[in-house]
């Protein structure tokens, strides 16, 4: 499809959309006009480690709030949902009467009001930034006698359920779920304002039966991360009177609050031990007035927000023949939204213990009716796939949201010395290094499924590694996590970073390589073979990610400032350089030009991803301004899946390359693929994970900022591959703790402010 049809295309998307999603005039905030009337037309809330979907049911009166965290891992191996918590009592919606509900990421609160003038009904919704505290704020203009309960759906589905909700238990085909309990009155210590329910996690085989045929059970200090596990919420209201153990009332008037506490004990003692801890964080809550508690999070969010920005509008000098006005500032108006509410989504979800989870993040809901594990469900898992989890964490180094990548590297990088042992115990002492399997549990074993259930030294194992051929011999993720870690330093210059995480976590990686394949005598290079090109190309020599990858990464290492990398390691890291082969190229089939090729030799089909193109991005061999571009541009054209949904990653391709054309194309088209069964604006997907998917405003964020800024060396290039039709206000991160804000307006940069001011001579405008 012609570019153009394809803008066309998605300039009535977003139409269709804009009526039924948002009628503000920010990119930073979504109203609508009418209420919601189930789970898939929810707004998102969080603080970074909780999150909240909300709805509001008109006819009912009902406030509904699904609460989740990074770290309420079940037996099962799910991320779980903590509880829905549901707040009713509350005048309905009459016919015709009016209806505004509205989410803003500049103060992280979504209010709702409703009614006619002298008859309305004022909600606030938010969740506080210190605490793990949701707040519910309810005024009327009449008396009220508003109730909060929980709604418990694991009990309903105590029982067997398949390996379609996890695949923890995939040997066994089904499990069971274990339901959830309400705290007493007797142990909530005679409390009448308080209700909770938690889920307590029992012992399980699966982690010891996963571990011991990995041959992981003896790594020291290894402890099962789920048994005795708690999570789940207590809720309470100031003078509130419990009406049974999951249910409580407010006092009757005209306002109310209601609170929840989302908390998680990683190994408590007891069930009392969690009610003691959560009733203990509603404590200290209430020493704090609610209006410095709602100063902070205002603070809080405010300060995100100005951290960072893109917003486009149309620029009316470059339409083309045929473009209206109005479509085009439409048009930008999509892609800014986009980018700005799902960073928003991003900063709710991702400050907590462990990474976002690609697949739904923290903002899954209930699947299609009769779908087992209901809320909790997730397609894919709860396991983390690199090449899927990597992606919303790109853009959060131009947007300054390095906090927000913390999880990422701590997870990843803290396997290093586990994933060492293991190499040694498959392979040999003289073997060095680590590697990291595309698929992994939030403590670092492969998913049964990919590993086989034979133990690692069976005689019937060809190899200690994973049976499966998916990711058999892909070994691309050490690399990215290793490249990733060292562009988080040379933005933040974390020096403790450097040599707790990014060094250690580089250095094993690519001895790994030098420790697995051969040297060629003749050559004096790696043989790379048996390889496989990420999922695609399954019988490869000398695939192009790891290649891409080890040169990308050992640069790095060596253009660390002296002293940080030792006299050894710099060394070792020269002689890997110069025994790394070229990336593999091919000619083009139509103009005989050599071209990017996914790996030297490469056989046997089974994908669609494009991975000759891992040197344009991640690894940034390729750009706009290299001369080898037009091998870049060749491959780009062959590609074997075009498009711009889910984790594909042309979009970025296309910015690195600065194509402005199809850049324009590629984030007018993402910015409005929505699931079509949800209402929130960002809420992306199926696609090829699940709703919402974050791999899909990941690579939206990313792609954003590079048609914006790029660098390379201490060279910040600005506007590379902002399309002509599209100005630009932009506020981005830099290497070297630079910020660099301006406005782009008819290809021209003005107001351009560079901190520090000594790096504004590093500055390229791109025309």
């Amino acid at each position: 499809m012609p570019a153009r049809l394809i803008r066309a295309f998605a300039a009535a998307v977003f139409l269709l959309f804009a009526a039924f999603s948002f009628a503000e005039d920010s990119p930073y905030s979504v109203t609508w006009t009418s209420p919601s009337s189930g789970w898939n037309e929810t707004m998102p809330l969080g603080n970074g480690e909780v999150a909240v979907n909300a709805y509001f049911n008109g006819a009912a009166g009902r406030l509904h709030l699904l609460l989740a965290r990074t770290d309420s891992w079940d037996e099962l191996g799910r991320l779980a949902k903590l509880s829905e918590t549901c707040v009713d009592g509350l005048a309905p919606l009459a016919d015709g009467a009016p209806y505004s509900q509205t989410l803003d990421a500049r103060t992280g609160e979504m209010t709702v009001v409703y009614g006619a003038p002298n008859a309305q009904t004022r909600i606030r919704l938010w969740v506080e930034t210190d605490r793990p505290v949701v707040e519910v704020e309810i005024e009327s203009d009449a008396e009220i006698s508003p109730r909060a309960f929980f709604y418990i759906w694991r009990g309903e589905d105590a029982g067997s359920v398949p390996t379609e909700v996890s695949d923890l238990f995939w040997a066994e085909k089904t499990a069971e779920i274990r339901p959830d309990a309400f705290a007493t009155a007797e142990e909530l210590g005679g409390a009448s304002d308080k209700i909770a329910v938690y889920h307590r996690n029992v012992p399980t085989p699966y982690y010891a039966e996963i571990g011991q045929a990995q041959g992981l059970d003896d790594w020291p200090g290894r402890a099962d991360p789920f048994v005795n596990r708690a999570f789940g919420t207590l809720a309470y209201c100031k003078d509130g009177k419990r009406l049974e153990d999951g249910s409580l009332a407010a006092p009757k008037g005209t306002r109310a609050r209601f609170a929840a506490v989302a908390y998680t004990l990683p190994d408590s003692k007891s069930a009392q031990e969690w009610i003691d801890g959560a009733a203990a964080i509603a404590a200290d809550a209430e020493k704090e007035s609610i209006d410095v508690r709602r100063e902070k999070r205002l603070a809080y969010w405010r300060a995100f927000t100005e951290r960072s920005r893109v917003l486009f509008t149309a620029n009316k000098n470059a339409l083309p023949d045929g473009e209206k006005l109005e479509d085009v500032e439409r048009e930008a108006f999509a892609v800014s939204q986009a980018y700005a509410m799902q960073r928003f989504v991003f900063g709710c979800e991702g400050r907590g213990t462990y990474p976002i989870k690609y697949n739904g993040g923290l903002f899954t809901t209930a699947p299609v009716a009769g779908a087992p594990g209901r809320h909790d469900y997730r397609k894919w898992g709860p396991g983390y796939w690199w090449q899927n989890t990597r992606l919303p964490y790109y853009g959060m180094l131009e947007s300054g949201d390095f906090e927000l990548m913390k999880p990422l590297f701590d997870m990843y990088c803290g396997f290093v010395p586990m994933y060492e042992y293991r190499v040694k115990k498959y392979f040999g002492d003289s073997f060095e290094g680590c590697y990291f399997p595309e698929c992994i549990y939030f403590w670092g074993d492969v998913f049964p499924e990919s590993y086989g259930l034979e133990p690692w030294n069976s005689p019937n194992r060809p190899d200690p590694l994973q049976t499966s051929g998916y990711h058999k011999w892909e070994w691309v993720g050490g690399l990215e996590l290793s490249f990733l870690a060292l562009e988080y330093y040379k933005f933040t210059g974390d020096e403790t970073f450097l040599k707790e995480k990014a060094i250690p976590t580089a250095t094993s990686v690519v001895k790994f390589f030098n420790s697995y394949y051969k040297t060629d005598p003749e050559t004096g290079k790696l043989v790379m073979s048996p390889g496989q090109a990420l999922e695609t190309w399954w019988d490869c020599d000398n695939p192009a990610p790891e290649i891409g990858g080890l040169r990308a990464v050992l640069q790095r290492l060596l253009d660390l400032p002296e002293g940080r990398l030792s006299d050894k390691d710099r060394q070792f890291c020269e002689a890997m350089l110069a025994k790394t082969p070229e990336l593999p190229k091919e000619p083009d089939a139509e103009t005989g030009e050599p071209k990017l090729a996914p790996a030297a030799r490469y056989a046997n089909n089974r994908n669609i991803e494009s991975p000759e193109l891992y040197a344009v991005f991640p690894f940034r061999l390729y750009s706009f301004d290299q001369p080898n571009a037009r091998e870049a541009e060749l491959a780009m054209k062959t590609r074997i899946t075009p498009g711009s949904y889910g984790w594909l990653q042309n979009d970025l391709f296309y910015a690195y390359l600065g194509d402005r054309e199809n850049t324009r194309t590629s984030l007018a088209e993402r910015a409005v693929k929505k699931d079509l069964a949800m209402r929130f604006p960002v809420f992306w997907g199926p696609n090829y994970d699940w709703t919402p998917d974050q791999t899909h405003g990941g690579v939206l964020c990313a792609a954003v900022q590079s048609a914006i800024l790029q660098t390379n060396g201490k060279k910040i290039f600005l506007s590379p591959a902002c399309p002509k039709e599209w100005n630009a206000e932009f506020k981005l991160y830099a290497p070297e703790e630079t910020v660099v804000e301006g406005r782009i307006v008819d290809g021209e940069i003005v107001d351009l402010k560079v901190t520090p001011e000594s790096r504004r001579a590093d500055v390229v405008v791109v025309k």
